[in-house]
Formats: C-alpha cells, structure tokens, sequence
C-alpha cells in the first residue's frame, strides 16, 4: 500500500515525464516511464494506451531485428 506522499511524488513524477515525452513523443524509454508510472498510481487504461502505441507505431520503426532471447543489429 502506498501512502499519500508517495502517491504525490508518484503523480509529480509523471507530470514532469509527460512533459518530456511531449517534446520527445516517440522516446520508447520514456514512454515505459510514463506507463510504469501510471500502472503504480492505478491507471491502467491510460498505461495500455501508451504501451499499446509503444508496441504497435513506434518499434516497428526501429532498425533493429529480435532474436529470441536478443537481438542483434541487422547487418549490411
């Protein structure tokens, strides 16, 4: 159970994230940040929405190619 001082640092956290993923909408580190966040304050629909985005507009942009476990750079 979280108390309502960690509940206040938690949602100031997130704004101050929200506002970096603002200026940089397509970070995937900060999106996992921002998710993280909302999934420990309870959001969970607006969690699944940005992991939702994550997984389906924003890594299959990135140029690299997954190897179950790893991935590696493509080659060439």
């Amino acid at each position: 159970m979280v108390n309502s001082d960690e509940v206040k640092a938690m949602e100031q956290s997130l704004e101050k994230f929200k506002g970096y993923l603002a200026q940089d909408p397509t970070n995937e580190n900060l999106i996992g940040q921002v998710a993280d966040i909302h999934l420990r304050l309870g959001h969970f629909d607006e969690a699944s929405e940005l992991l939702r985005v994550l997984l389906r507009e924003i890594l299959p942009l990135m140029d690299f190619v997954l190897i179950s476990p790893t991935w590696r750079w493509p080659v060439g």
